[in-house]
């Protein structure tokens, strides 16, 4: 499961990581998402933040020998990022469109999960 593990440390890292940086950066785009999504923009920063550092835990845990304990935690916390995310978006009443990007994180997540456990 060594390829699977890599594949999907590097998606999260692509996907939460960009994410996440955009609403560190305060994109405009992402200012309008914590808005529709009831957030204020310091709440939606640390959301970024939280998801950053979870890409870089997964990366880190496949990089570096004896931190794979920490790419496993990351991992699971961004499920619970997604899993927040999508609950979010579903109060909001987005559409299913709206909601396919973080919905395939989580699913990337969790198979992470099951590749390095």
């Amino acid at each position: 499961m060594t390829a699977l593990a890599w594949i999907t440390a590097i998606l999260l890292l692509l996907g939460f990581g960009m994410a996440g940086q955009a609403k560190v950066m305060q994109q405009q785009m992402m200012l309008d998402s914590a808005e529709h999504l009831g957030f204020s923009p310091s709440q939606y920063r640390l959301i970024g933040a939280a998801e950053m550092a979870g890409a870089i835990g997964v990366l880190l845990g496949r990089l570096v020998d004896g931190l794979s304990g920490l790419g496993l935690l990351a991992a699971i916390g961004l499920i619970l990022v997604g899993v927040g995310g999508l609950f979010f978006h579903s109060r909001a009443k987005d559409s299913v469109k709206d909601m396919a990007p973080i919905a395939a994180l989580t699913v990337v997540a969790i198979l992470h999960v099951i590749a390095v456990a």
